[in-house]
């Protein structure tokens, strides 16, 4: 049985840079506590170094015991799929309220469009090639003039820019 050293330190607000513990000094209550085990950190939900301490040596304890860290699912990735239909209509809301009836008209029409295009589908799967169609389609299967197919080939770069600053 190979023994694990755990060792304690904090890391600094705003970063990923980490310091050891070291004895004798003062820690704010803010500070944010971490283990480090093998390759594992681990963030404690301690504010106390005494406490820290405490889990640090628990978690050797643990180690001893052949005990050993497992990944679990983080609860954002779990979420829900996003398919375009819903991302429209949330974005159209939005628009609606925010812009002109002339503005949001014209946006309602470019993403009508493009779901035309590319059908119903996960927004993660939306890719380069359904955006190189989507002109394609608007000149060949809608006859938009050049400057149509461009208004609304941006309508829809515009779109996906606010989903993906905004989750």
């Amino acid at each position: 049985m190979r023994h694990i050293e755990v060792s304690l330190y904090t890391r600094e607000s705003g970063s990923r840079r980490y310091v050891k513990v070291k004895r004798g000094r003062d820690y704010p209550s803010t500070t944010t506590w971490v283990l480090r085990y093998g390759s594992t950190w681990e963030t404690l939900k301690v504010s106390s170094l005494a406490a820290a301490t405490s889990e640090r040596i628990q978690r050797e304890l643990d180690l001893l015991k052949e005990w050993r860290p497992t990944t679990k699912p983080r609860t954002e990735s779990v979420s829900k799929v996003k398919m375009l239909d819903a991302a429209m209509d949330e974005y159209l809301a939005e628009i609606e309220v925010g812009r002109k009836p002339k503005t949001f008209r014209a946006y309602k029409v470019s993403l009508r469009y493009f779901y035309e295009c590319v059908g119903n589908k996960p927004l993660k799967d939306i890719n380069r090639g359904d955006l190189l169609d989507f002109p394609v389609f608007l000149r060949e299967e809608k006859q938009q003039a050049d400057r149509s197919t461009h208004n609304k080939f941006e309508n829809v770069m515009t779109f996906l820019e606010a989903l993906r600053h905004y989750g």
